[in-house]
């Protein structure tokens, strides 16, 4: 099925979800002087991502790209910061 959104995020907004767009790069695509700058970027990110799980109605669906290495570490971050609130699946 091909999707009529010209992106991955275009189709999670008709669909309804609020989008908040952290764009990382891919530590496997990244020269390996730019993988420090990758992680300090991450740690940099936690708290707003954690205030939007938090302001969040409903559920948050945490996705990058290729599915690993970026999102992982934020999940487990939410859910440490969010003990007896976040159910993950």
């Amino acid at each position: 099925m091909v999707s009529p959104q010209p992106d991955l995020l275009s189709l999670y907004r008709s669909l309804g979800f609020v989008v908040h767009d952290h764009p990382v790069e891919d530590p496997a695509h990244a020269a390996a002087s730019e993988r420090a700058g990758i992680l300090e970027q991450m740690e940099v990110l936690k708290p707003p991502i954690l205030s939007e799980y938090r302001g969040r109605t409903g559920a948050i669906l945490i996705h990058c790209s290729d599915g690993m290495d970026r999102t992982a570490p934020i999940a487990a971050f939410v859910a440490s910061q969010s003990v007896g609130t976040c159910r993950l699946l």
